[in-house]
């Protein structure tokens, strides 16, 4: 299967302790203990997978993106794990910027949400009818714009205050927690987590991400990443 993985700049992941080179496949792992273990090696389904969970998974400041190849163990709809991975080539990292990832992340969670009123917020937002600041929440002398960089930041804690209100996960947790301390594509990537989580909770298949990325892109008029 067609598969993607992050590396560190040196082809190293797992603290270094894993050295990869393309065209040559990693030794299995054996065991069932599951994603996040030494039963397995982490990729992504997509490019956009990679990019947005980086935030919280492997967490690579300056990574490197490769196409792969390997069977799925192990599936959460936010990474896989492989017993075996091979690296077939480098491939340009897609760049998704943080008003792209915060309309992703509102995208992911508006089916969920119950709340009505924040509910027209979001919808206010993403289709750019400059929504008013919800109560309880609001920031003065914002410029209600979807690209204006404040009012994204503002608009990633009504979604992290949102989504704590109505369900609860670790990485909801750790936004109620820190969430000053959270970049605003942190606050996202763990939005989006905590949807897909839902989705899977509920027996429902979590919306395609590279298709959600594609209309964010869309509705905060900017150019699909080619």
């Amino acid at each position: 299967m067609k598969l993607y993985k992050l590396t560190e700049r040196n082809m190293t992941t797992y603290n270094g302790r894993t050295r990869w080179t393309i065209g040559v496949r990693s030794k299995g792992k054996t065991g069932n203990r599951g994603l996040c273990s030494s039963s397995c090696y982490h990729a992504y389904a997509s490019p956009e997978h990679a990019v947005i969970f980086n935030e919280i998974h492997g967490q690579y400041r300056n990574p490197k993106l490769f196409e792969a190849e390997g069977n799925v163990k192990w599936d959460d709809k936010m990474k896989v794990g492989c017993r075996s991975l091979v690296l077939l080539r480098e491939l340009p990292i897609p760049t998704i910027p943080t008003v792209v990832r915060v309309a992703c992340a509102l995208l992911y969670s508006l089916p969920l949400i119950r709340n009505r009123v924040w509910g027209d917020w979001a919808i206010g937002w993403l289709y750019h009818q400059m929504p008013k600041p919800l109560r309880g929440l609001s920031r003065e002398g914002l410029n209600h714009s979807a690209c204006d960089i404040e009012y994204v930041e503002y608009s990633a804690r009504v979604l992290a205050n949102a989504l704590n209100v109505e369900f609860r996960h670790d990485g909801l947790s750790t936004i109620d927690a820190t969430v000053e301390d959270l970049s605003l594509d942190n606050i996202a990537a763990r939005s989006i987590q905590g949807s897909i989580e839902s989705y899977v909770e509920k027996r429902l298949n979590p919306p395609d991400l590279p298709t959600i990325v594609g209309y964010a892109r869309c509705l905060c008029d900017l150019p699909r990443d080619e």
